[in-house]
Formats: C-alpha cells, sequence, structure tokens
C-alpha cells in the first residue's frame, strides 16, 4: 500500500495503470535489501526525493515505477539517514563526555571542600587542646578557605563585625601598598607601589579592592583562628 501511495502520489501513475506484479515484486525488493526501513520511510525517502534533499532526479522517473527506480530513492536516502544518525551519535557521545566531565569536576571540588572544612576543624581543635597550630597569623590562612566555610555555614559573623574586619583590610592593605613604596631595596616595587598609590587617590581603586577582599576572606577565617 505504501508502494502504491508513492507511485501514485509521486510518480504521477493513476492507480488502474499500476503493475502488480510490479508492486508485488517492489515489495519483496524492499523486504531484501531495506528491511531497515520501515512503511513511513518509504513514504518520506519519496518525499524527500520530491523536495530534492537526496541525491536522486526524480523528473527522470516521473510516469515509471519500477525496482531500478526504488532501489535508487532508498539507497540515497539510506545514506542521508545514516549519516544522520552518525552525528546525533558523535553529538550524544560528546554530550555524555562533557556530562562525565562535569561529573569529575564536581567531585573535585567537593572533595576539595570537604578539605578544608576538616582542616579547619582539625586547627580549631589543635588550639582548644593547646597544640601548636601551622597558621601563625592571618597571612597564612589561604583566600579560599572563607567562602568555603561561609557557603557550607561552618563560620558566620554579625554585621558590625563583618565591617569591622573589611575597615581594617582596607587598612592593612594600604599600609602594605605605603610601606612598599617607600622602600629602597626595590625601586621598581617602589615605583610601582607609588603609582598605585596615585591611582587610589583618583578614585581608580579597582585593583585596591579586589586586594582588600582577598585580605578580608583571610582576616574573616582568621576572627575565629586567631
Amino acid at each position: 500500500m505504501a508502494l502504491r501511495f508513492c507511485a501514485e502520489i509521486y510518480c504521477g501513475i493513476k492507480n488502474d495503470d499500476l503493475n502488480d506484479n510490479v508492486l508485488t515484486e517492489s515489495a519483496l525488493f524492499v523486504q531484501r535489501n531495506y528491511k531497515s526501513i520501515s512503511v513511513q520511510e518509504i513514504k518520506l525517502a519519496f518525499e524527500m526525493g520530491a523536495k530534492n534533499e537526496i541525491d536522486v532526479n526524480m523528473v527522470a522517473y516521473y510516469g515509471k515505477f519500477n525496482v531500478s527506480m526504488l532501489g535508487d530513492i532508498l539507497s540515497e536516502y539510506l545514506k542521508k539517514r545514516n549519516k544522520a544518525i552518525l552525528e546525533l551519535e558523535a553529538q550524544h557521545e560528546k554530550n555524555m563526555r562533557g556530562e562525565t566531565f562535569m561529573s569529575e569536576v564536581n567531585h573535585k571540588n567537593y572533595v576539595a571542600r570537604q578539605e578544608v572544612i576538616e582542616e579547619f576543624k582539625a586547627e580549631l581543635q589543635y588550639r582548644k587542646n593547646g597544640i601548636e597550630s601551622r597558621y601563625k597569623t592571618y597571612e597564612d590562612v589561604r583566600i579560599h578557605w572563607a567562602k568555603i566555610l561561609i557557603d557550607n555555614n561552618i563560620i558566620k559573623l554579625d554585621t558590625p563585625t563583618r565591617n569591622k574586619i573589611y575597615d581594617e583590610a582596607k587598612q592593612f592593605v594600604k599600609r602594605g601598598i605605603q610601606k612598599k613604596a617607600a622602600t629602597f631595596s626595590d625601586m621598581y616595587q617602589a615605583k610601582s607601589s607609588r603609582h598605585f598609590l596615585d591611582n587610589l587617590e583618583k578614585g581608580k581603586d579597582k585593583e585596591f579592592l579586589e586586594k582588600v577582599e582577598a585580605m578580608y576572606s583571610k582576616l574573616y577565617v582568621w576572627e575565629f583562628l586567631k
């Protein structure tokens, strides 16, 4: 029935003019050679041929319907379909690799966060038990600790204390830059620091605030370790 439909619609052959022997042999031909193609796909193949979406000239077959023409159309359709399937499978594999990669990244990040939390808790315990710590000053605290510990509700400070620590961070950073600007042991660093202070006076404080944020992160954690 599908072949009869295609012969009539796409080849312009009237139903009464269709040769039953040709249709029967065509059906057997499809069963023998194109078992992977469904009935709906046979219709789709003819439609794609009519729209020039596969490499077959339907005009050359106009008014004819035979096994040779059927084989040409279905073969070209299979090439197109198989190429599309390969592209989909390649994209799927690419997506799976991406998901696997992100899962590995997320797992590693989780492990890293847990290690920070455990180390911080161990440090608190060392200090409680009077055991010497390797974190002697706020400078020893790593910058990324604060975000991890805050995000996981391990540490939390009230607003007045946070404001106080932020002000301290600004003073620490500014004094540090002023000290470097006044040194004679490294003239390049001194010049760079003076230029930094000049920009700060002009309101160009982006780099300064970045340094303050880094210092603030250290001091925030240090508030619990000192």
